[in-house]
């Protein structure tokens, strides 16, 4: 009985050890199957010029791997056998995305489009700026500068004036430190001054029309001989203080009034009667244009 009980033990031990090597055989021989790769190569260029693409970055998912191209655009993946997808993209191009089966080398030529969009047509206008009559001229207009420097521009549009009797103390109102002296009746002349000096004539600004001296001795003795009309005065430049300086050795400063620019059509004609007390008549009658390279703006007083 002992011996029949040891070869029965003996004979399943047996079989346990040949079910042992078995499994460890097939352990063995599926190893190599399952950790198997293969090479992802290529090359990333430009779709409309073929240019290699330098930096371009590839990232697989869902293996989460990433690299970029080399100098030649080349670029290479050790992956699994697997279902994947390739994203590819480089500054400035639009992105790739390839759905790839790998089963064996695969070798991938991958193009990247630039990023173009045809927008739509933007009509730019400039509107011009509403003040309340007083301004400040531009930092930088031409060659003169303006920054931090003292000055005023009277936009004669953007306030209520009397512009029929050139009234002077209303242009000039919300200028700071001017002396206006309206002893001119027939307002023909202008008689205003800065820093305490003498109004007679505006003998201590230089004056000016359209940035050119308005009277004959610019340096000794600048008396204005007139004022333009003010119905045909777009803006009035005052500039005082040092940056007066580079335009003539009066203490006041210097005026400057710019006369209207000719309207954007090929003619246009105004008139105006204006008639008060004390028998005030004033008649005031424009002309101007623009045609091709010419315009022209031309104005009468009475």
């Amino acid at each position: 009985m002992a011996n029949q009980r040891l070869d029965s033990s003996g004979h399943q031990l047996n079989i346990a050890m040949r079910n042992l090597l078995l499994a460890f055989a097939v352990t063995l021989l599926s190893l190599p199957l399952s950790a198997q790769t293969y090479k992802l190569f290529g090359e990333v260029t430009a779709d409309n010029s073929g240019k290699a693409i330098q930096e371009a970055v590839l990232f697989v998912a869902p293996a989460n791997v990433q690299t970029k191209t080399d100098e030649r655009g080349y670029f290479e993946l050790l992956l699994p056998a697997g279902n994947y997808t390739l994203t590819a993209y480089a500054a400035g191009l639009s992105s790739h995305v390839q759905d790839i089966r790998l089963t064996k080398d695969n070798e991938l030529k991958v193009s990247l489009q630039e990023i173009s969009q045809n927008l739509e047509g933007v009509e730019v206008t400039d509107d011009e700026l509403r003040t309340i009559g007083i301004n400040r001229l531009q930092a930088v207009d031409g060659f003169a500068i303006y920054e931090a420097k003292k000055n005023e521009l009277i936009v004669l549009d953007d306030f209520a004036s009397n512009k029929v009797a050139n009234n002077a103390r209303q242009v000039f109102a919300k200028v700071p430190g001017l002396n206006i002296w309206e002893s001119d009746f027939a307002g023909l002349q202008l008689d205003i001054a800065a820093r305490g000096l003498g109004p007679s004539r505006t003998a201590n600004f230089n004056t000016r029309q359209n940035g050119y001296d308005m009277s004959a001795d610019a340096l000794g003795y600048p008396e204005s001989y007139y004022i333009p009309a003010l119905q045909a005065i777009e803006r009035i430049e005052v500039v005082r203080g040092a940056a007066s300086l580079q335009y003539g050795t009066q203490f006041g400063g210097m005026l400057n009034f710019k006369i209207k620019e000719a309207p954007e059509k090929p003619v246009e004609v105004r008139v105006e009667q204006a008639v008060g007390s004390f028998g005030l008549l004033n008649s005031f009658a424009s002309v101007g244009g623009r045609k091709n390279k010419l315009d022209y703006y031309s104005y009468f007083q009475y």
